[in-house]
């Protein structure tokens, strides 16, 4: 049934009709129609398709127009719009039968059909999520606008026995074709396993070989995505550049996990509750709450549907938080891009525009607007995050997303954070359907991206439904009904029961008592579907009536799926035949161990095909000019109209905002949280930051990981966290490491990973840091063609993503920016370092060395700046990173308009270097004898005091600030346009 908008109005239940036209494509004449009928309530199941489409109501024939436009979702794709109407009508006790929404936008252009679709892609619509009818005006007055295309499917669903005793090709064809993403290794291992244990299942009426439901469980339960193989992985690492060869059985177990457990042993930390177990780490930053904090990625869906890719990553991530423990409420959210620059496809000739990729500026637009509806319609708020251009990421975008959420420690008699479940209780979903969205999102999450990638692995989310369930279940969780949860994410039901199972050692699945979103899906559809807003629970018998009960009170469907068991296995049944039998021991443990090689030359190679020539830098260029490049640089240059789009103070416990002013606009480097109205104690906070330094990656990897702690790490000290009380999470984004062939480069990517491990380990023991949570993505390539059919390669920048939390007394937050004209400035920490991997060498040629890290130094360091900001003696404190010195000093120099004659010649490097450890203060005069008798060494350097100029003296040259700042605000105006997107 054809709708356009329709909002129910509560006194008459009229309708009103609002076709969307918005976009300008070669002077296209834009139009909006307005028109309103009386729906009569008796007749409301025929309404949508007898009255509100009635073509007399749309006079096509008054408006100047060559051609139109339709789009609506694709049937079965999720559709909020449609979604949320329906819900406003039965406020009113008014059913609907069904309803869609859909766009029409009118063309006023000499341009042809063809010539408007690939202008109007990925801007108005993705072909992936919709469907689309053009037509010229003639066409439309003769023909009309065609009626949407129901799904039609048999009334039940197909089971199908694989058969594994074929020959290795022939694997690999099945292995490609339902989209497994598993080795010829662990194809065989399955084989083996269903060989040996033919008699016992033909004794329980199972086929000798899996059926499609095993097969398919089993290969999302051993995902990359899922099981993390390569940071598991047995790996012989040769550093060439040491002469030493070493063999490290799992960089999880040797690198990130022995840190934690060292630096809880080595510090007597009381405070890590629950770390690399659950679906969140769990600390104790509060005496009444525990919190958990969570950062996921959303790389490939992000690269086929933008929108629906980062719109299900941050509710994911979100219930995440709500799965954590027996459920935490999410109370602030972040996320970090990492994109290719706008503008690139148009800087290339037509002909070398990869054929399949969505245009930096449209993943932009559209990962933007995911998260901004996802944490602004389920209100929280998003009070942190960066944005990193580089064109490696314009294959796959990295999006990453996180959640902070709070819960009580205790639940009755019960420890809030542990999970327990015994034979005989309940499995319920509650939430949203099930559909043919989202399938294969594990494995393909596990793969490199490509021209064939599979179209139903998209989703899109619905943020007011997922409001709706988390509230529902934190109510069943404060009135003890929940024994245990967890989130319907990767893999859906095979992932969330699956994994619980493991508690009672057993379950029991009856896939035709889920609620599906139409019928005719087959068995192993159902149970891998990561169809969106979905949670499974654990519920004692004696409590489902209740449970129930109070589902429907708050508006949540809920379904009773089975059974937890003891018997050692996960059965999985279709209209009481048993479809899947699969040991639980097997499923869990069986995947085999990799074996991998890596080794570290520095000779890493960076695959981009878009590489851009640099410029020379003379003696004639001024250092104003220089300042304005590297400031007008996309990672550096302001985000303000991006940023304001997100709600920031939702909920009201926003204590630290990202941005300060509406002029002269301040960047603040994390944000805070108050946990008092939280439940929390009085005059305490949280503090969230981030840290990346991924071009140092090529270069050293080790350092990489050390100046991306540092960064997270200094990031909420300068506003005043304890440094004390710091956790991090690690998010690897990495090419393909797996060495297939004996690829010297992908063995130097592997070198490159475990560098980093590496790095992370020593700086997080060094810093008492403990990690506490993480996420790898391993697979981040693209493989496709140009539009010359000429093959085309892009591989991301390893990239980590570091984020922080700590503790904060409210009364400690200290601001980012110079307040005023007469404050003494000073930098603290080394001023060692070179350019290499900081943004003014990837603008220009320049020879120099890398950037300098002393952690042991840097600790040091962090123990002075927080002695000086609880004593009150600071009037601001910021971090030096990106950009180095000169970018820090004039972004804190922009709020207040004040200036700076800086009395120290400094070289080139001091004033671009993006090395670690550094703030940048201010203190009144009257404080220098208290800051010098705290600080007596040379890692305390006086610049000068502000004024009221609003320009910097630098080596006997004037930097006019309002210059400076017009290239922050104004540098990136490629990507500040208005961009639409199409959903």
């Amino acid at each position: 049934m054809n709708s356009y908008q329709v909002v129910a109005y509560p006194k008459d239940f009229s309708s009103f009709i609002n076709v969307e036209v918005s976009y300008d494509c070669s002077a296209i004449s834009s139009y909006e129609i307005n028109s309103k009928s009386v729906i009569d309530k008796d007749i409301i199941n025929r309404i949508l398709v007898d009255q509100v489409l009635e073509s007399d109501m749309l006079d096509y024939t008054m408006y100047e127009f060559t051609h139109m436009l339709k789009v609506d979702f694709k049937s079965g794709v999720t559709d909020n719009t449609a979604i949320s109407t329906i819900d406003a009508f039965k406020l009113f006790d008014i059913e609907v039968v069904s309803l869609h929404y859909s766009k029409i936008y009118f063309f006023n252009t000499s341009l042809s059909k063809d010539d408007i679709l690939e202008k109007a892609m990925q801007v108005l619509f993705n072909p992936l999520v919709h469907d689309y009818q053009i037509l010229t005006k003639i066409e439309l007055l003769e023909v009309g606008i065609r009626e949407r295309i129901e799904l039609t499917h048999n009334q039940l669903g197909k089971v199908s026995v694989i058969d594994l005793d074929i020959s290795d090709n022939l694997l690999h064809e099945l292995n490609t074709k339902r989209c497994l993403a598993l080795s010829l290794k662990e194809l065989k291992v399955i084989r083996d396993y269903y060989i040996e244990n033919e008699s016992k299942r033909k004794k329980i009426g199972l086929p000798s070989f899996p059926t499609d439901v095993e097969l398919e469980c089993i290969a999302q339960t051993w995902s990359e995505h899922c099981k993390h193989k390569i940071f598991n992985a047995r790996i012989n690492f040769t550093n060439r550049k040491e002469d030493k060869t070493e063999v490290i059985d799992s960089i999880f177990s040797s690198f990130i996990k022995k840190a934690t457990k060292e630096i809880k042993e080595e510090n007597k930390l009381d405070w890590l509750i629950s770390v690399f177990h659950d679906n969140a780490g769990i600390i104790r930053f509060d005496e009444k709450l525990d919190i958990c904090f969570k950062v996921e990625t959303h790389n490939s869906p992000s690269a086929l549907d933008p929108y629906g890719g980062a719109l299900t990553g941050i509710l994911g991530v979100n219930r995440d938080i709500l799965g954590c423990g027996l459920g935490a409420k999410p109370i602030a959210n972040t996320n970090v891009f990492c994109l290719g620059a706008p503008g690139l496809f148009n800087r290339l000739s037509p002909d070398k525009v990869p054929r399949s990729l969505i245009s930096p500026e449209n993943i932009l637009a559209g990962v933007h607007k995911g998260v901004e509806d996802g944490g602004n319609k389920s209100g929280i708020p998003t009070i942190n995050g960066a944005m990193s251009f580089h064109d490696s990421y314009c294959g796959k975008p990295l999006i990453f997303v996180g959640s902070v959420g709070v819960m009580p420690q205790r639940i009755g008699n019960r420890d809030s954070s542990i999970k327990e479940i015994s034979a005989g209780d309940l499995i319920y979903v509650g939430g949203g359907r099930v559909g043919k969205d989202g399938i294969h999102g594990a494995t393909f999450s596990s793969i490199d991206l490509n021209d064939s990638s599979p179209l139903n692995a998209v989703q899109i989310g619905n943020p007011i439904i997922q409001k709706r369930l988390s509230d529902f279940l934190l109510e069943a969780r404060d009135l003890g009904l929940i024994k245990a949860i967890t989130d319907n994410g990767a893999g859906g039901m095979s992932s969330s029961i699956g994994e619980m199972a493991q508690l009672s050692n057993g379950a029991d699945l009856f896939l035709d008592k889920a609620a599906l979103k139409y019928s005719g899906l087959d068995p192993w559809e159902i149970l891998i579907s990561e169809s969106q807003e979905r949670m499974s629970f654990a519920i004692e018998k004696e409590n489902s009536t209740k449970f129930e009960e109070l589902a429907l009170r708050r508006g949540v469907e809920v379904s009773h799926v089975g059974e937890f068991t003891n018997s050692g296995s996960f059965k999985i049944f279709y209209h009481d035949e048993c479809v899947g039998h699969i040991d639980l021991d097997f499923l869990h443990e069986g995947v085999p161990k990799m074996e991998l090689s890596a080794i570290w030359d520095e000779a890493y190679v960076d695959y981009n095909p878009f590489n851009r020539r640099k410029d020379l830098l003379s003696s004639s260029d001024s250092l104003e000019n220089i300042l304005k490049r590297v400031m007008s640089h996309g990672d550096i240059a302001s985000k303000e109209r991006w940023i304001r789009k997100y709600d920031h103070e939702v909920g009201g416990n926003s204590a630290l905002r990202p941005l300060e002013s509406i002029d002269n606009t301040s960047v603040n480097h994390c944000g805070i949280i108050s946990l008092e109205r939280l439940g929390g104690r009085a005059g305490n906070g949280l503090g969230l930051g981030v840290g990346m330094a991924q071009r140092v990656g090529k270069y050293d990897p080790y350092l990489m990981a050390q100046l991306s702690v540092d960064e997270a790490v200094r990031n909420i000290i300068c506003h005043g966290v304890n440094p004390m009380k710091i956790a991090l999470l690690d998010n690897f984004c990495w090419p393909n490491p797996v060495d297939d062939s004996n690829d010297l480069d992908r063995q130097r990517k592997m070198g490159a990973l475990v560098l980093a491990s590496k790095g992370l380990y020593d700086i997080s023991k060094i810093y008492s840091t403990p990690l506490i949570s993480g996420k790898d993505s391993m697979k981040n390539d693209y493989f496709g063609k140009s539009r010359d059919g000429s093959d085309l390669s892009i591989s991301v920048l390893p990239t980590l993503l570091v984020s922080s939390i700590g503790q904060i007394e409210l009364d400690n937050i200290t601001d980012s920016h110079i307040p005023r004209e007469g404050l003494d400035i000073f930098v603290i920490g080394s001023q060692k370092g070179g350019l290499l991997g900081s943004i003014l060498e990837e603008l220009y040629q320049i020879d120099s060395s890398l950037p300098h890290c002393d952690p042991v130094e840097n600790r040091r360091t962090f123990q002075v700046v927080h002695q000086l900001i609880t004593e009150g003696i600071l009037s601001h404190c910021g971090d030096i990173s990106q950009g180095g010195l000169l970018c820090a000093l004039s972004e804190q120099l922009f709020l207040s308009r004040s200036g700076i004659d800086i009395e120290p010649e400094l070289s080139l490097e001091e004033l671009f270097n993006e090395s670690a450890g550094r703030f940048l203060i201010s203190v009144e005069p009257k404080h220098r004898d208290k800051l010098n008798g705290i600080i007596n060494d040379d890692s305390l350097l006086y610049l000068g005091r502000s004024n009221k100029s609003f320009k910097i003296q630098c080596n006997q040259q004037y930097l006019d600030l309002t210059n400076i700042y017009k290239s922050w605000s104004e540098g990136v105006l490629l990507f500040n346009k208005e961009l639409q997107y199409g959903n």
